[in-house]
């Protein structure tokens, strides 16, 4: 933002809520917490996500590839509709989403991750337990999302998409029962049918 336009970096539209008293998701905050991880530290935050989550996890399949338009090893490909006709869209500079969705992944290492931090292994518990303090009415804490399915299991974890992909990751709290999908969406979005897998998966019932 041009603080010239603005006056003293005051923000040219008001504020949706007083601060506190409600949510709303952005994925321009985290492009800015992005950027306070490089105030920081002096380093690009996906260099911080590698040194400080990526290696000691394992997770091999899990980079931010910066501009870089190919995907190593075997992957799934994205498709987005175009009139009629699907259209492969897997080359794509995912840069375009910054540090709220530039990385790169396997449902594998997506469990791995909420592995670790469901049980303890990334985070204090103190602030796992703030991450999993919902918003009232949002059902949504400091970057997890959270469901309380018909059966009374809470999961955790996170949706997202890219162009030519949705992804799905929830977990039980102590992550002995996981679910990680990704589809594209010119196949079907996991919307539609979330609910009767994840009925099947995490309460034992038909889809």
């Amino acid at each position: 933002m041009d603080r010239r336009a603005t006056g003293r970096g005051r923000a040219s539209k008001p504020p949706l809520f007083a601060p506190g008293t409600d949510w709303s998701y952005s994925n321009t905050n985290y492009v800015q917490l992005g950027m306070v991880i490089h105030k920081i530290t002096g380093r690009p935050y996906a260099a911080e996500l590698r040194d400080r989550i990526i290696r000691p996890l394992g997770l091999h399949e899990t980079e931010s590839p910066g501009t870089r338009l190919d995907i190593a090893g075997p992957h799934a490909h994205g498709y987005l509709e175009v009139g009629d006709a699907p259209v492969d869209v897997t080359r794509l500079n995912p840069s375009i989403a910054g540090s709220a969705g530039d990385l790169i992944s396997s449902t594998a290492d997506l469990n791995t991750f909420f592995r670790a931090l469901l049980t303890g292994r990334l985070l204090p518990p103190a602030q796992l337990a703030q991450m999993k303090t919902a918003v009232p009415g949002h059902d949504y804490g400091l970057g997890l999302e959270q469901e309380q399915l018909p059966c009374g299991v809470t999961v955790y974890g996170h949706g997202g998409d890219i162009f030519g992909y949705n992804t799905l990751s929830l977990h039980t709290a102590d992550a002995r029962m996981q679910l990680s999908a990704a589809v594209t969406p010119y196949a079907g979005n996991l919307g539609p049918s979330a609910d009767a897998l994840l009925s099947r998966v995490f309460c034992g019932q038909p889809a």
